[in-house]
């Protein structure tokens, strides 16, 4: 992580914080978007977000100012 952010059920997810990404799923009923990674390459983790102003909008739609490819 470059810049911390809080998701949908209110975990914060701080600077230098790494994981694997191993996919996305976006649920339109409820503006849901579910990030699926990994902490230590076994086991999934479900980082819920939702696309609303008054929730996680203003991430979602500056994830790349959030996040850091590393090789």
């Amino acid at each position: 992580m470059t810049k911390a952010f809080i998701d949908f059920d209110g975990d914060v997810h701080p600077v230098g914080e790494s994981w694997w990404f191993l996919g996305q799923n976006f649920l339109p009923y409820h503006d849901g978007l579910s990030l699926f990674v990994s902490l230590d390459g076994e086991r999934e983790w479900h980082i819920r977000m939702q696309w609303l102003r008054e929730a996680q909008a203003d991430i979602i739609d500056h994830l790349q100012g959030y996040l850091r490819e590393v090789p």
